[in-house]
Order: structure tokens, then sequence, then C-alpha cells
């Protein structure tokens, strides 16, 4: 009885990280919805924004870790023992929900997710490759390589069920450079989580950094006249669309919690398939479906598979130490993947 309980355990853990990538997508959709109503995807970031910093705020506040983070990392800024890189995750991160607020309204969930998770892969082999922002150095791998070819593939599959216009293989791009932006975020954010000693902090940082550089570069855009602004709506009926900033914030709480319990390895490849899951299953419900995404998907996952293969199989002989840095590096991200 003991062992069918156990086993049962194991297959709830195993299937947590699909849920938490199926969220991930889902945050996309809302974000992408939100941007619909008010006008502008930079608008829909900032009100995302605003919405986490909040969450977090009275997270904080009930939390005393989270508070005695927070105190660890205010303390190193005024010893200048941090470096300014460190604080760059949530401008990261605001880049990445901008890009899914606004890509996911012309292109989908699917196209997004797929070009960003791509951008992931980029970015984690410069970083390993060029020992950037402190990480240790690590050759870029034949099946690196590979997994990112094979991605590469998958997202113009997907993208190719859509009119292929100069403004989607822009929003396409941005949606790769959204992803490298997230393979930043995880090592900044990991650098803070050294002096934090846990996630609350960190993210707190990272929401208030990114929500200031948005109300700014918002503030500046509708004055101007360049980002047009419709005012955002108040009906009962249209509260989840504020919800998306909240989603992040239990998306990175949940990956901190469960990176340890299952392994980074496993937990990265249950999020990115349960992200591609959940676009497949929101561009069905929202009618931007085709079949091409039946055959995209699954290689972008394989192509994610193939690239991680070798790191999965060095967190297997390193297995504490690897999850306690990917506890760090994994609390950036609401993504990280994504879900910021």
């Amino acid at each position: 009885m003991t062992q069918n309980n156990s086993s049962r355990a194991q297959a709830a853990l195993a299937i947590f990280p699909v849920l938490l990538g199926v969220l991930s997508a889902s945050q996309a959709r809302i974000n992408g919805s939100l941007a619909d109503r008010v006008g502008h995807g930079l608008i829909a970031a900032t009100i995302s924004f605003i919405v986490g910093l909040a969450s977090l705020v009275v997270l904080a506040v009930v939390n005393r870790s989270g508070r005695a983070g927070a105190a660890r990392i205010w303390r190193a800024v005024r010893e200048r023992s941090v470096p300014w890189w460190a604080f760059t995750g949530g401008l990261c991160g605001a880049t990445y929900i901008l890009a899914q607020s606004m890509s996911v309204p012309l292109l989908g969930v699917a196209p997004f997710i797929s070009a960003m998770v791509l951008g992931q892969v980029i970015g984690s082999m410069c970083l390993d490759a060029f020992g950037w922002l402190d990480l240790p150095r690590h050759p870029i791998t034949t099946n690196r390589i590979i997994g990112a070819v094979v991605m590469v593939i998958a997202v113009l599959i997907v993208a190719w069920g859509k009119p292929l216009s100069v403004v989607a293989i822009a929003l396409l791009a941005l949606g790769v450079v959204s992803g490298i932006a997230l393979s930043v975020q995880m090592a900044a954010t990991g650098r803070l989580n050294v002096v934090s000693q846990e996630g609350i902090g960190p993210s707190l940082v990272n929401f208030l950094i990114g929500t200031a550089v948005l109300l700014v570069v918002s503030s500046v855009g509708v004055a101007t006249g360049l980002v047009p602004f419709h005012t955002p709506p108040t009906d009962p009926t249209s509260i989840w669309l504020y919800v998306g900033g909240f989603v992040g914030v239990v998306y990175i709480m949940a990956v901190a919690l469960f990176v340890r319990r299952v392994g980074a390895f496993v937990l990265t490849l249950g999020i990115v398939a349960g992200q591609l899951l959940g676009s497949l299953l929101w561009d069905t419900l929202t009618g931007n479906f085709n079949w091409l995404m039946l055959i995209g998907l699954p290689l972008a996952f394989a192509g994610m598979v193939i690239a991680n293969f070798r790191a999965g199989a060095r967190r297997t002989d390193n297995r504490a130490a690897d999850q306690d840095q990917a506890a760090s590096d994994q609390a950036s991200s609401g993504q990280a993947s994504s879900g910021t």
C-alpha cells in the first residue's frame, strides 16, 4: 500500500511541471487578450507587472524570510557587493511580458511559445559557451547544435500556417529575443538568490525594476501619441484579464518549490511540454489552430530534449548541487521558461 502511494505521488510530481507549463501558456493568452482590450502590448505588460508587484509585496509582508531576503539585497546594494548585471532580471522579464503581449494577439500562442523556447536554447548556449555573467564555461555540444537546428525547423513549421508578413516575422524574432532575455534573467536572478538566500526578495526586485521601466516607457509612449491607449475594462466579466501578473508570481513560487523534488532536468522538460500543449489548446479554443502545429510543436519539444540531453546526465551525476543552483535560476522565470 505504501509503495502504491509512493508511485502515485511520483506520478503527480511528474505531471505537475506539465501543468506549470500550461499555466505559463495561459499567462501569454491572458496578457495577449488584455493587450487587445487596452490598445497596445506595452500597456498590457505594464498592468501585468503592476499586478505581479502588488502580489509580491503582499507576499513579502506576510513572509518573514521574504522580508529578510529583501533586506539582504538592500544591504548588498549599499555595500556595492553585487554586480550591476544582477539587477537586469527585471528588464529581461519586462521584455518577455512585452513580447508575449504584442505577439500573441497577431500570431497566436503556439508560434510565440515556440520562438521563445528557441530563444532560451540559443541564450543558454551563448551564456555557457562564453561564461558570461560569472557562469562556468561549457563548450557548445553537438546535441545542443542539433537541438537548436531542430527547434528552428519547428518554429518555421508552426509559423508556416500563418501569413508571414513583415510584421509577423518581426514578432517571431521578438519571441526569440524574449527567450534569450529569459536566459539572461535566470543567470541574473540566480546571482541575487545567492545574496538573499531565498526566492521572494529577488522576484520582488525584478518586478519593482520591471514595473518602473514599463511605467516610464508606456507613459512617454501614451503622452507622445506613439502608443494607443484604451480605458481598461472594469466589468466583472473582464477580471480574468488582470490575473496575468498574479499567474507569474504563482509560477515563480511553484518552480522554486518543486525543482528540489523533481530535479531541474525533469522540471524544465515538463514545463516546456506543458507550454507547447497549452499553446495548442489555447490556439484551438481561439480559432488559431492549424494542422502544422501537430508537427511543429512535438518537433520543438524533441529539439528541447536533444539540446538538454547531456545537461540532464550531468544533473543526474551532481543532483544536489545542480538542483540548488537551478532553484536560484528558475526562481526568475515565469518562464522560465516563462512566467514573469
